[in-house]
């Protein structure tokens, strides 16, 4: 027992001799002239799951939890450019838009893994989405378009025009899978 804690002891001495002195950065409160941040405020974002989406902004436009709309509108006006929000993540790729579904969406497979819920979605989402935005501030949107199935591309070609319709210039980016 001796021995280990002699032997501890010896190797936290020698290789706190060997770490150097600490270095200090000073940072200007300023940006130096004629530099400019090449990195915006807005770069990292917020994702959200697509499968759990409805509970946390609300089924309908008429139920967007008040403390969501806070919670955002808090983080937007600290931003200089609009927060992006992507929705998209496991369950995004095994999900399919159905533009004619009459609500925001619906579980297909109750006994799916934790981690990856498929759902069917349809353009409720866009509409709570839109007036999110419309009650909290500017936003980007981004979406998860599914590659789960790359032989089929037509429900993610039905989806990407949809959201085009909806969003307008609202719409950041799509991604290609998770």
């Amino acid at each position: 027992m001796f021995f280990a804690f002699s032997w501890l002891i010896l190797s936290l001495a020698i290789s706190s001799s060997l770490a150097g002195k600490p270095l200090n950065v000073a940072f200007p409160d300023t940006l130096p002239a004629g530099s400019h941040n090449v990195v915006d405020d807005n770069f990292i974002g917020i994702s959200w799951e697509l499968s759990s989406f409805d509970t946390l902004w609300g089924k309908t436009v008429e139920t967007i939890p008040h403390a969501m709309q806070n919670y955002l509108h808090n983080v937007i006006i600290r931003l200089s450019k609009p927060l992006r929000i992507r929705v998209g993540g496991n369950g995004m790729d095994g999900s399919t838009y159905v533009p004619n579904l009459k609500s925001f969406l619906e579980f297909t497979d109750p006994n799916a893994y934790f981690n990856d819920v498929p759902v069917n979605f349809g353009p409720i989402m866009f509409d709570v989405m839109n007036a999110m935005y419309d009650a909290v501030g500017p936003m980007q949107f981004i979406l998860g378009l599914s590659m789960r199935h790359p032989e089929d591309t037509s429900n993610v070609v039905t989806l990407a025009k949809a959201a085009e319709a909806h969003f307008g210039d609202r719409l950041d980016a799509f991604l290609l899978g998770n």
